[in-house]
């Protein structure tokens, strides 16, 4: 999810920044709401404004996203404890639905010992400068298996084809139908509650502009 940087306020905006104060030439501040209400610059009003601006974007939109990565595994465990896709797959054999009850493993697919469930992880990592939340498998060996889990993660999602000393895995999608189903499903409420917070916090940041900056008047347009 992007969002594009706020636009750079052209020279003839000065007066939309201003004060009538005289005395407030001279003096400077760094910050929004500055002591005495008087700004040196009609500039940094608007570059303080942007810059509070910039981050109320970045910081809402970071702390949404976890909450998406933590519904998005959420709803892969849910999957798999309920087994809601169990209709789209194959049955287990008898003989390996057997030797799971036997070995006293969950009978339930893709989920035995639970240590590929367990395994499923919400990674940061940084792109570009910015902020990605993964949901996936690390980079480690299943031990029940033997196998990569994510190497393991494919063959399920795919299925193998039969050997001479194997008669193949059936494809059980979980990954590609979850994600399906997250997107149509949830993730437009999440983008309705980031652009609801997004214009409160704009909206509260606002009011405190337009209070420390008497001059400031919405319907002015110095072009006008």
């Amino acid at each position: 999810m992007f969002f594009r940087a706020p636009p750079t306020f052209p020279s003839t905006y000065g007066p939309y920044f201003e004060k009538r104060n005289e005395g407030a030439k001279g003096k400077t501040s760094t910050t929004l709401a500055q002591a005495g209400g008087v700004w040196s610059s009609p500039f940094i009003a608007a570059k303080n404004f942007i810059g509070k601006l910039g981050k109320i974007l970045t910081g809402t939109t970071d702390k949404h996203l976890r909450k998406v990565a933590e519904s998005y595994k959420k709803l892969l465990l849910d999957t798999l404890e309920s087994q809601r896709y169990r209709t789209q797959w194959k049955p287990l054999s008898e003989r390996y639905l057997h030797w799971k009850i036997k070995n006293k493993r969950d009978p339930r697919m893709l989920i035995s010992t639970r240590e590929y469930m367990s395994a499923i992880e919400i990674r940061e990592e940084k792109h570009d400068s910015k902020i990605v939340w993964i949901i996936g498998l690390p980079d480690r060996i299943h031990v029940d298996s033997g196998l990569p889990f994510r190497k393991l993660a494919r063959i399920h999602e795919f299925g193998t084809l039969p050997s001479k000393k194997h008669p193949g895995i059936p494809p059980r999608p979980l990954w590609r139908p979850t994600q399906h189903e997250f997107r149509k499903v949830y993730a437009p409420r999440f983008l309705k509650r980031i652009g609801a917070d997004i214009r409160s916090e704009v909206k509260d940041l606002t009011r405190v502009f337009t209070k420390d900056q008497p001059d400031y008047r919405p319907n002015y347009h110095p072009m006008a």
